[in-house]
């Protein structure tokens, strides 16, 4: 996701599939505020990679694993990674305080997983239970529920699943200035606006409508233009992800 520019893109005909059960739960089971949660869109095809970019080696450990890494050391403890049905991370397995999501239709975009993520992470009752159990995963998405209401994450932490060179002190920065401003809140390093991008509830109650635009998360951007907050980070890894061979390898070289 990247800085929008020239007018809001049109909308599209109709809104990306989504189980309206899992959505009802999500509406009426959010009840307050909570701590920083994130959701991890992981469902893509790797097609300009050429083989599951999410799974290839950085240091010691994975392209994705690395980023989740991130997250959790800058302070967001509860973390959803949303996979497709079938592909490389079907039996992957996440690591502790991490768990993942199904997204039954991975082709309608990156904001069909986060819509899939949001309405898991309200059927999981506290972050203690948050586990690598694939089955425990697949209940929101399906529409089932259990436990107590489930708050709603303050904020929502929405990053890519291919920032492997992402620094945890910048993940935890862009937390300190959402507890000052509120708002809406994005990295940029450089010229470019980057991830991850932090957004409060309020914007989070809006994702169906938001579904309808072809601009997808960027959407939220344009509507939220006057209280953007930006966050001058000196981290190139916000900005650097791995679609190509050639990201991969020349990212590995810095």
């Amino acid at each position: 996701m990247h800085q929008a520019a020239g007018k809001p893109p049109p909308a599209m005909e109709r809104a990306p599939a989504v189980d309206r059960r899992a959505w009802r739960a999500y509406r009426h089971r959010v009840v307050a505020t909570a701590a920083a949660a994130a959701i991890v869109p992981a469902a893509g095809a790797s097609r300009r990679m050429g083989k599951p970019k999410l799974l290839l080696p950085w240091g010691e450990s994975t392209v994705l694993e690395s980023t989740l890494a991130a997250l959790r050391e800058g302070g967001v403890l509860s973390i959803v990674v949303v996979v497709a049905p079938e592909g490389p991370l079907a039996a992957w397995q996440p690591p502790a305080g991490v768990r993942t999501a199904v997204n039954p239709e991975p082709a309608a975009g990156m904001l069909s997983s986060i819509l899939v993520g949001l309405a898991a992470l309200a059927t999981t009752p506290d972050d203690s239970a948050l586990h690598a159990d694939r089955g425990a995963a697949e209940s929101p998405v399906s529409g089932g529920a259990s436990g107590p209401p489930r708050q709603a994450p303050d904020p929502l932490v929405v990053c890519p699943a291919d920032l492997p060179a992402l620094r945890p002190a910048t993940v935890a920065a862009l937390i300190a200035a959402y507890r000052t401003t509120g708002g809406v809140v994005v990295p940029r390093h450089g010229r470019r606006r980057g991830h991850p991008l932090l957004i409060p509830p309020h914007w989070q109650a809006r994702m169906p409508e938001i579904a309808h635009h072809e601009a997808g998360l960027r959407r939220i951007l344009e509507l939220a233009a006057g209280s953007v907050h930006e966050l001058v980070v000196d981290d190139p890894g916000s900005v650097r992800d791995v679609d190509t061979p050639e990201d991969y390898t020349a990212l590995r070289q810095t």
